[in-house]
């Protein structure tokens, strides 16, 4: 499954409940519906997502949206025969919990991490972590801010089962498994498999955290961890190429620079920001022209090579 529908999420500030209702009647919390709620709406939703996922149905339901939204209003589900006989009562508790009706009483995220029937399912991680991971991301430190964003485009579009061992990896490392890794929980994943730190430790993570949250995320760990035979493929270079490429017209611009590192494609842009495009610029506009061509792009991502990039054609 993809979360997807962002246009409808919000940034949270612990203590503020959010008004607006807005949300689909089937996996809307009832808070929502009453204009005044905080995170745990999300809790309650994937209750009815985890609900349908095991049985075929959702838990609240009607011939109409007002029928829907009455029986989310109230709040009362079961698990009908013979659709729930085989599934176990330990799956039956974890969406009873989740479909709290009252978001104080609703546990967190973080302790339904923690439940049992999570722990029983959830696929293990298992092997090792191998002995050149310390390496790889002390040399992702040194890589220029354009190769680093253009790295992390790179992860995201990669098939999965073409970095199976870096997602291993992340998930060994990540102990609390809330999909992102912390420096403590680095630390003590490769001292526990006795793999080399960093000298400067700090630093180097610093550097992975190249969105600024404080943690590093599944896809900036696989961007740091790529390996040249994974990233140097002119078909998944040229791929990147056109993500940066908005209008198709063979150039990356200013603005469309801006735009892949947080900017608005109105070419409105911050100081901070624009000092950002224009230091990746002079990283990689070698011609000086204002604007990186795909020979310029493949340079950067290959300065080892021939410096010749391979024709490619829309």
């Amino acid at each position: 499954m993809k979360v997807i529908d962002f246009g409808l999420a919000k940034q949270f500030t612990p203590g503020v409940n959010m008004k607006t209702k807005a949300g689909t009647p089937y996996y809307v919390a009832p808070q929502v519906l009453a204009g005044a709620y905080d995170e745990k709406c999300d809790i309650w939703s994937c209750g009815v997502i985890a609900y349908i996922l095991l049985c075929g149905y959702p838990p609240f339901f009607g011939d109409k949206d007002e029928d829907i939204l009455k029986a989310v209003k109230k709040g009362y589900f079961d698990f009908p025969s013979p659709d729930w006989d085989a599934i176990t009562p330990q799956a039956k508790d974890l969406i009873t919990q989740m479909l709290t009706h009252d978001p104080v009483k609703r546990p967190s995220a973080e302790k339904m991490l923690e439940h049992k029937w999570l722990e029983l399912q959830a696929d293990q991680p298992s092997g090792t972590i191998k002995s050149n991971l310390g390496s790889k991301l002390r040399k992702f430190t040194g890589v220029s801010k354009l190769k680093k964003v253009a790295l992390t485009v790179i992860a995201t579009e990669l098939n999965e089962d073409a970095i199976a061992e870096l997602k291993n990896t992340f998930n060994i490392l990540d102990a609390n498994k809330d999909g992102t890794l912390t420096m403590r929980e680095i630390e003590e994943g490769m001292k526990k498999f006795e793999v080399d730190l960093p000298k400067d430790m700090q630093a180097t993570l610093k550097a992975l955290d190249t969105d600024g949250s404080g943690s590093i995320d599944y896809t900036e760990f696989i961007a740091a961890t790529l390996s040249k035979q994974q990233y140097l493929k002119k078909e998944v270079l040229w791929s990147a190429f056109r993500t940066f490429d908005k209008n198709g017209d063979g150039k990356i611009s200013r603005t469309e620079l801006a735009v892949m590192v947080g900017g608005k494609d109105d070419g409105s842009s911050s100081s901070a920001l624009e000092k950002q495009v224009e230091q990746m610029m002079k990283e990689c506009d070698l011609d000086g022209d204002g604007e990186i061509s795909w020979a310029e792009f493949y340079k950067m991502m290959d300065p080892s090579g021939d410096g010749i990039a391979p024709e490619m054609k829309a």
